[in-house]
Protein backbone atom coordinates (compact mmCIF):
# COMPACT_ATOMS: atom_id res chain seq x y z
CA UNK A 1 0.00 0.00 0.00
CA UNK A 2 1.34 3.44 -0.95
CA UNK A 3 2.02 6.09 1.63
CA UNK A 4 -0.86 8.48 2.40
CA UNK A 5 -0.78 11.87 0.72
CA UNK A 6 -0.08 14.92 2.82
CA UNK A 7 -3.48 16.45 3.55
CA UNK A 8 -4.65 19.15 5.94
CA UNK A 9 -8.38 19.61 6.28
CA UNK A 10 -8.28 23.02 8.01
CA UNK A 11 -5.79 25.77 8.93
CA UNK A 12 -3.72 25.31 12.09
CA UNK A 13 -4.57 21.65 12.43
CA UNK A 14 -2.26 19.80 14.83
CA UNK A 15 -0.06 16.97 13.52
CA UNK A 16 2.22 14.45 15.14
CA UNK A 17 5.29 14.20 12.91
CA UNK A 18 7.49 11.12 13.32
CA UNK A 19 10.84 10.58 11.61
CA UNK A 20 13.28 7.72 12.24
CA UNK A 21 17.01 7.40 11.71
CA UNK A 22 18.17 5.26 8.82
CA UNK A 23 18.34 1.54 9.74
CA UNK A 24 17.39 2.44 13.30
CA UNK A 25 20.91 3.72 14.03
CA UNK A 26 21.52 5.87 17.10
CA UNK A 27 22.42 8.97 15.11
CA UNK A 28 20.38 11.18 17.46
CA UNK A 29 22.43 10.10 20.48
CA UNK A 30 22.50 13.07 22.86
CA UNK A 31 25.63 14.92 23.87
CA UNK A 32 26.35 18.50 24.85
CA UNK A 33 27.27 19.50 21.30
CA UNK A 34 24.53 17.40 19.69
CA UNK A 35 21.92 19.06 21.92
CA UNK A 36 23.16 22.51 20.91
CA UNK A 37 22.96 21.62 17.23
CA UNK A 38 19.48 20.11 17.45
CA UNK A 39 18.18 23.18 19.26
CA UNK A 40 19.97 25.45 16.79
CA UNK A 41 18.28 23.75 13.83
CA UNK A 42 14.82 23.99 15.41
CA UNK A 43 15.44 27.58 16.49
CA UNK A 44 16.47 28.53 12.97
CA UNK A 45 13.38 26.76 11.56
CA UNK A 46 11.18 28.78 13.89
CA UNK A 47 12.95 31.96 12.80
CA UNK A 48 12.17 31.19 9.14
CA UNK A 49 8.71 29.63 9.43
CA UNK A 50 7.42 30.69 12.85
CA UNK A 51 4.59 32.77 11.38
CA UNK A 52 3.26 29.75 9.50
CA UNK A 53 4.20 26.77 11.70
CA UNK A 54 3.88 26.46 15.48
CA UNK A 55 6.04 23.98 17.39
CA UNK A 56 4.22 22.73 20.50
CA UNK A 57 6.22 19.74 21.75
CA UNK A 58 9.27 17.65 20.87
CA UNK A 59 10.20 14.15 22.02
CA UNK A 60 12.41 11.29 20.94
CA UNK A 61 15.24 8.94 21.74
CA UNK A 62 18.55 8.15 20.06
CA UNK A 63 17.00 6.79 16.85
CA UNK A 64 13.77 8.71 16.27
CA UNK A 65 12.21 12.13 16.70
CA UNK A 66 8.62 13.29 17.27
CA UNK A 67 7.30 16.81 16.67
CA UNK A 68 3.86 18.09 17.64
CA UNK A 69 3.19 21.00 15.31
CA UNK A 70 0.36 23.00 13.80
CA UNK A 71 0.62 24.84 10.50
CA UNK A 72 -1.20 27.33 8.34
CA UNK A 73 -1.42 24.75 5.56
CA UNK A 74 0.23 21.55 4.32
CA UNK A 75 2.76 23.37 2.15
CA UNK A 76 4.24 25.36 5.05
CA UNK A 77 4.35 22.19 7.15
CA UNK A 78 6.30 20.43 4.39
CA UNK A 79 8.81 23.31 4.19
CA UNK A 80 9.33 23.29 7.94
CA UNK A 81 9.92 19.52 8.00
CA UNK A 82 12.29 19.69 5.04
CA UNK A 83 14.39 22.37 6.73
CA UNK A 84 14.56 20.45 10.02
CA UNK A 85 15.43 17.06 8.52
CA UNK A 86 17.95 18.40 6.02
CA UNK A 87 19.85 20.47 8.55
CA UNK A 88 19.77 17.82 11.26
CA UNK A 89 21.41 15.53 8.71
CA UNK A 90 24.10 18.13 8.06
CA UNK A 91 24.77 19.02 11.68
CA UNK A 92 24.66 15.59 13.30
CA UNK A 93 26.24 13.93 10.27
CA UNK A 94 29.17 16.31 10.61
CA UNK A 95 29.36 15.66 14.36
CA UNK A 96 29.16 11.86 14.15
CA UNK A 97 30.91 11.26 10.83
CA UNK A 98 27.81 10.18 8.89
CA UNK A 99 27.95 11.31 5.26
CA UNK A 100 24.50 10.14 4.14
CA UNK A 101 21.05 11.39 5.01
CA UNK A 102 20.25 10.90 8.67
CA UNK A 103 16.72 9.63 8.12
CA UNK A 104 15.74 6.54 6.18
CA UNK A 105 12.37 7.63 4.80
CA UNK A 106 9.93 10.49 4.70
CA UNK A 107 8.42 11.65 7.97
CA UNK A 108 4.91 10.44 8.78
CA UNK A 109 2.34 13.13 9.59
CA UNK A 110 -0.71 12.04 11.61
CA UNK A 111 -3.45 14.63 12.30
CA UNK A 112 -4.73 14.98 15.87
CA UNK A 113 -8.41 15.75 15.54
CA UNK A 114 -9.88 16.20 19.02
CA UNK A 115 -8.88 17.25 22.51
CA UNK A 116 -8.96 13.75 24.00
CA UNK A 117 -6.58 12.48 21.32
CA UNK A 118 -4.36 15.52 21.83
CA UNK A 119 -4.09 14.84 25.57
CA UNK A 120 -3.16 11.23 24.77
CA UNK A 121 -0.40 12.45 22.45
CA UNK A 122 0.88 14.81 25.14
CA UNK A 123 1.19 11.89 27.57
CA UNK A 124 2.92 9.83 24.87
CA UNK A 125 5.48 12.58 24.24
CA UNK A 126 6.16 13.08 27.96
CA UNK A 127 6.67 9.34 28.54
CA UNK A 128 9.66 9.09 26.20
CA UNK A 129 12.73 7.74 27.91
CA UNK A 130 10.67 6.15 30.69
CA UNK A 131 8.54 3.84 28.56
CA UNK A 132 11.67 2.54 26.81
CA UNK A 133 13.28 1.74 30.18
CA UNK A 134 16.13 4.21 29.68
CA UNK A 135 15.59 6.68 32.53
CA UNK A 136 13.52 6.76 35.73
CA UNK A 137 11.85 10.09 34.99
CA UNK A 138 11.29 11.94 31.70
CA UNK A 139 13.28 14.92 32.98
CA UNK A 140 16.38 12.74 33.29
CA UNK A 141 16.78 12.24 29.53
CA UNK A 142 20.21 13.73 28.64
CA UNK A 143 19.01 15.24 25.38
CA UNK A 144 17.55 18.74 25.03
CA UNK A 145 15.43 19.62 28.08
CA UNK A 146 12.04 19.31 26.36
CA UNK A 147 10.23 18.12 29.49
CA UNK A 148 11.93 20.57 31.86
CA UNK A 149 11.00 23.41 29.50
CA UNK A 150 7.34 22.42 29.78
CA UNK A 151 7.28 21.74 33.53
CA UNK A 152 9.74 24.33 34.80
CA UNK A 153 10.14 26.90 32.04
CA UNK A 154 13.80 26.01 31.36
CA UNK A 155 15.21 27.80 28.32
CA UNK A 156 16.04 25.79 25.21
CA UNK A 157 19.20 27.42 23.86
CA UNK A 158 21.16 26.11 20.90
CA UNK A 159 23.61 27.18 18.20
CA UNK A 160 23.00 27.61 14.48
CA UNK A 161 26.15 27.45 12.33
CA UNK A 162 26.32 29.60 9.19
CA UNK A 163 27.96 26.85 7.18
CA UNK A 164 27.84 28.56 3.77
CA UNK A 165 29.77 31.54 5.14
CA UNK A 166 32.19 29.20 6.88
CA UNK A 167 32.89 27.20 3.69
CA UNK A 168 33.51 30.38 1.66
CA UNK A 169 35.90 31.68 4.31
CA UNK A 170 37.71 28.33 4.51
CA UNK A 171 38.02 28.15 0.71
CA UNK A 172 39.58 31.62 0.56
CA UNK A 173 41.97 30.69 3.37
CA UNK A 174 42.95 27.47 1.58
CA UNK A 175 43.53 29.15 -1.81
CA UNK A 176 45.87 31.72 -0.30
CA UNK A 177 48.42 29.04 0.53
CA UNK A 178 46.84 28.24 3.84
CA UNK A 179 46.16 31.87 4.56
CA UNK A 180 49.81 32.96 4.40
CA UNK A 181 50.15 32.22 8.07
CA UNK A 182 46.65 33.36 9.03
CA UNK A 183 44.81 31.09 11.49
CA UNK A 184 42.51 28.51 9.97
CA UNK A 185 38.80 29.46 10.26
CA UNK A 186 36.81 27.32 12.69
CA UNK A 187 33.13 26.47 12.57
CA UNK A 188 32.62 27.87 16.07
CA UNK A 189 33.41 31.38 14.75
CA UNK A 190 30.22 31.23 12.64
CA UNK A 191 27.78 30.10 15.32
CA UNK A 192 24.67 32.07 16.24
CA UNK A 193 22.69 31.47 19.44
CA UNK A 194 19.11 30.36 18.86
CA UNK A 195 16.27 29.74 21.29
CA UNK A 196 13.44 27.29 20.74
CA UNK A 197 10.11 28.55 22.01
CA UNK A 198 7.36 25.96 22.48
CA UNK A 199 3.97 27.43 21.57
CA UNK A 200 1.20 26.64 24.11
CA UNK A 201 -1.24 23.92 23.06
CA UNK A 202 -4.62 25.27 21.88
CA UNK A 203 -6.51 23.44 24.66
CA UNK A 204 -4.42 25.25 27.31
CA UNK A 205 -3.78 28.53 25.48
CA UNK A 206 -6.12 30.45 27.83
CA UNK A 207 -4.13 29.38 30.93
CA UNK A 208 -1.21 31.36 32.29
CA UNK A 209 2.30 29.92 32.15
CA UNK A 210 2.27 28.73 35.76
CA UNK A 211 -0.95 26.77 35.30
CA UNK A 212 0.32 25.14 32.11
CA UNK A 213 3.52 24.05 33.83
CA UNK A 214 1.47 22.61 36.68
CA UNK A 215 -0.60 20.52 34.28
CA UNK A 216 2.47 19.19 32.50
CA UNK A 217 4.08 18.37 35.87
CA UNK A 218 0.96 16.51 36.99
CA UNK A 219 1.04 14.43 33.80
CA UNK A 220 4.75 13.65 34.28
CA UNK A 221 4.20 12.54 37.89
CA UNK A 222 1.27 10.37 36.84
CA UNK A 223 3.36 8.75 34.08
CA UNK A 224 6.18 7.95 36.52
CA UNK A 225 3.74 6.45 39.05
CA UNK A 226 2.16 4.37 36.31
CA UNK A 227 5.42 2.81 35.20
CA UNK A 228 6.50 2.18 38.80
CA UNK A 229 3.21 0.49 39.72
CA UNK A 230 3.56 -3.27 40.34
CA UNK A 231 0.40 -4.07 38.39
CA UNK A 232 1.86 -2.74 35.13
CA UNK A 233 2.43 -5.68 32.73
CA UNK A 234 6.02 -6.81 32.35
CA UNK A 235 5.95 -5.94 28.66
CA UNK A 236 5.78 -2.28 29.64
CA UNK A 237 9.13 -2.58 31.43
CA UNK A 238 11.90 -3.38 28.91
CA UNK A 239 14.21 -3.95 31.87
CA UNK A 240 13.87 -3.93 35.64
CA UNK A 241 16.40 -1.12 36.18
CA UNK A 242 16.63 1.87 33.78
CA UNK A 243 19.79 1.98 31.70
CA UNK A 244 20.65 5.40 33.05
CA UNK A 245 22.16 8.57 31.63
CA UNK A 246 25.73 7.26 31.50
CA UNK A 247 24.71 4.26 29.37
CA UNK A 248 22.79 6.52 26.98
CA UNK A 249 25.76 8.83 26.52
CA UNK A 250 28.04 5.84 25.84
CA UNK A 251 25.95 4.69 22.87
CA UNK A 252 27.73 4.39 19.53
CA UNK A 253 25.82 6.64 17.08
CA UNK A 254 26.66 4.21 14.25
CA UNK A 255 25.28 1.17 16.09
CA UNK A 256 22.56 -0.66 14.16
CA UNK A 257 20.11 -2.55 16.39
CA UNK A 258 19.52 -6.19 15.35
CA UNK A 259 15.76 -5.68 15.58
CA UNK A 260 13.62 -2.56 15.25
CA UNK A 261 10.21 -2.23 16.83
CA UNK A 262 7.68 -1.45 14.10
CA UNK A 263 4.03 -0.69 14.67
CA UNK A 264 1.45 0.26 12.07
CA UNK A 265 0.87 4.02 12.16
CA UNK A 266 -2.78 5.10 12.40
CA UNK A 267 -4.26 7.36 9.76
CA UNK A 268 -5.47 9.82 12.40
CA UNK A 269 -5.51 10.31 16.15
CA UNK A 270 -9.15 10.77 17.19
CA UNK A 271 -11.13 9.54 20.19
CA UNK A 272 -14.44 10.19 18.43
CA UNK A 273 -15.38 7.67 15.72
CA UNK A 274 -17.58 10.20 13.94
CA UNK A 275 -14.74 12.72 13.61
CA UNK A 276 -12.41 9.99 12.35
CA UNK A 277 -14.94 8.90 9.69
CA UNK A 278 -15.56 12.49 8.56
CA UNK A 279 -11.83 13.05 8.13
CA UNK A 280 -11.36 9.81 6.19
CA UNK A 281 -14.25 10.70 3.85
CA UNK A 282 -12.78 14.16 3.27
CA UNK A 283 -9.35 12.63 2.63
CA UNK A 284 -10.67 10.18 0.02
CA UNK A 285 -12.50 13.01 -1.76
CA UNK A 286 -9.32 15.09 -1.70
CA UNK A 287 -7.22 12.28 -3.21
CA UNK A 288 -9.68 11.78 -6.07
CA UNK A 289 -9.86 15.52 -6.81
CA UNK A 290 -6.06 15.83 -6.61
CA UNK A 291 -5.49 13.00 -9.07
CA UNK A 292 -7.93 14.52 -11.55
CA UNK A 293 -6.36 17.96 -11.23
CA UNK A 294 -2.82 16.66 -11.63
CA UNK A 295 -3.82 14.74 -14.76
CA UNK A 296 -5.06 18.00 -16.27
CA UNK A 297 -1.89 19.82 -15.25
CA UNK A 298 0.31 17.18 -16.91
CA UNK A 299 -1.70 17.57 -20.13
CA UNK A 300 -1.06 21.31 -20.10
CA UNK A 301 -4.59 22.32 -19.16
CA UNK A 302 -4.26 25.75 -17.57
CA UNK A 303 -7.74 25.41 -16.07
CA UNK A 304 -6.64 22.56 -13.82
CA UNK A 305 -6.80 23.84 -10.24
CA UNK A 306 -5.42 21.79 -7.37
CA UNK A 307 -7.84 21.21 -4.48
CA UNK A 308 -7.05 22.85 -1.17
CA UNK A 309 -5.44 20.84 1.59
CA UNK A 310 -2.41 19.39 -0.21
CA UNK A 311 1.21 20.36 -0.73
CA UNK A 312 1.61 22.59 -3.77
CA UNK A 313 4.49 21.32 -5.96
CA UNK A 314 7.46 23.74 -5.83
CA UNK A 315 7.38 24.44 -9.57
CA UNK A 316 3.70 25.42 -9.43
CA UNK A 317 4.24 27.53 -6.31
CA UNK A 318 7.11 29.38 -8.02
CA UNK A 319 5.01 30.00 -11.14
CA UNK A 320 2.12 31.30 -9.02
CA UNK A 321 4.48 33.63 -7.12
CA UNK A 322 5.88 35.03 -10.38
CA UNK A 323 2.43 35.68 -11.82
CA UNK A 324 1.20 37.35 -8.61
Amino acid sequence: MSRPMSYQSEPWQIFEVTTRCIQGRFLLTPSEEANRRVLGVLGRAQELYGEHVHLHMVAGTSNHLHLLISSRDATWRARFKSHVKTNLSKELGDLYGWSEHLFGRRARDIPVLDEAALLDRVRYFLAHGVKEGLVSRPEDWPGPAWVRALTGGESLLGVWYRRTEYYHRFRCWSRRKRGNGAPRPTLAEFGEPKEVRLVPLPMWANLDACERRGRFQALVDDIVRGFQAPEVPATEHPQATPAGVAAILRQDPHHRPPTIKRTKAPWVHAACARIRKEWMDAYRAFVEAWQVAMTRVRRGDTLGILPTGGVIPPAMALAAARSA
